[in-house]
């Protein structure tokens, strides 16, 4: 394995080390700074903006940009524009692989399960429901009950959800708020935003008689962080460990996060299920462990070994959309691919655990 997913042969070493001083030498090795040091520079960073008044009018012109770029969308059987796919990858946030335990996991985090699905994004606006995917494919439309969501409801700004979408259930399993009637949550912190928008969907009214309610809308649980309250929520008796498991992970979200769109950060992490024990010390039922891969040896090197696969897979996908465009417009076109704005941060595949980060489900 090469520098980007270099692990520490404990063999080699005498002693036991910590599940994550791979990483600690990994990052010094690139000068990149801790996880627990990039979490605490975020958070200082959101405190700054509180107090920045130069801050509403980024808000402001993210929601005319975002808007702007949803009434583009509408043609659905075609493929999307570069652009267009570009702006839907700007609305996610994204997540990290938790690498180091955060020390203040207890008091300031909570957690959210993350079933196996696509991560999307779901748009209601001007009387109708639509799904896109992570890279800006459309691929459901449908009525729903949210603002702007079903026929005759035309008085709000775009409903934008952040979702994974599960498509042999037909739900579309709501991780986060980013829009609520045209205005903008990405200045709330998460405890907020997962309070707030649970609230609106119990208040939430029936859908009317003549709507079509082909999707179910469901709201992933979100709770305090704790070991023996974690081990409940995903426990034998819980409905996420039927015979085979529709739980593909677990985020972790610091409560006082904000949702930095287009963004990967280190205030929401991500660990697999039969990563729990080694990670956290949580018990978990055997049917999680069985989902280990075969060569499966530590949590370090499952995690250094698909940050390298996710690599190489965004620079695949970056040549394809580059050649299909060459061929579009008939010249040749290059691209960096070290370029951030090219690629995207972070994003699951088909799995955030085929990232750098996650943020939940299969295909996303």
């Amino acid at each position: 394995m090469d520098s980007c997913g270099r692990v520490c042969d404990r063999s080699e070493e005498s002693g036991e080390r910590s599940s994550h001083s791979c990483y600690r030498e990994m990052y010094k090795k690139r000068n990149v700074l801790s996880q627990e040091e990039r979490r605490r520079r975020t958070l200082e960073s959101q405190k700054k903006r509180r107090n920045d008044i130069f801050d509403l009018n980024r808000s402001l012109d993210f929601n005319e940009e975002t808007e702007s770029m949803v009434e583009n969308m509408e043609t659905e059987s075609a493929p999307c524009e570069r652009g267009k796919r570009v702006g839907i990858r700007k609305i996610l946030m994204h997540s990290e692989w938790m690498t180091e335990t955060p020390e203040d996991l207890q008091d300031s985090w909570c957690f959210v399960p993350s079933p196996v699905g696509k991560r999307c994004v779901l748009i209601a606006q001007k009387g109708i429901t639509k799904i896109f995917s992570k890279w800006g494919s459309f691929l459901r439309k449908f009525q729903s009950s949210l603002p702007s969501g079903f026929k005759g409801e035309y008085r709000y700004g775009p409903t934008i959800l952040d979702c994974i979408w599960s498509e042999s259930k037909s739900i579309c399993y709501i991780l986060d708020v980013i829009f609520w009637k045209g205005q903008s949550f990405n200045e709330c912190e998460a405890e907020f935003r997962f309070f707030w928008l649970k609230n609106k969907f119990e208040e939430m009214p029936l859908m009317p008689e003549t709507a079509q309610k082909e999707i179910q809308l469901q709201v992933l649980p979100s709770s305090p962080y704790s070991p023996s309250d974690l081990a409940s929520e995903i426990g034998i008796l819980s409905p996420w460990a039927s015979q085979t498991s529709t739980l593909d992970g677990i985020l972790f979200y610091h409560k006082n996060g904000h949702y930095h769109s287009g963004k990967t950060t280190p205030l929401v992490t991500w660990l697999k299920p039969f990563m729990l024990p080694e990670a956290l010390g949580v018990e978990i039922p055997d049917v999680y462990l069985q989902e280990q891969p075969e060569n499966y040896e530590s949590m370090e090197k499952y995690i250094a070994e698909n940050i390298l696969k996710s690599k190489e897979r965004r620079k695949k996908r970056i040549s394809m959309e580059v050649d299909d465009e060459a061929a579009l417009a008939g010249e040749e076109m290059k691209v960096d691919a070290s370029d951030p704005e090219e690629i995207e941060p972070m994003a699951r595949g088909n799995s955030p655990t085929e990232c750098e980060g996650a943020v939940g489900g299969e295909g996303a």
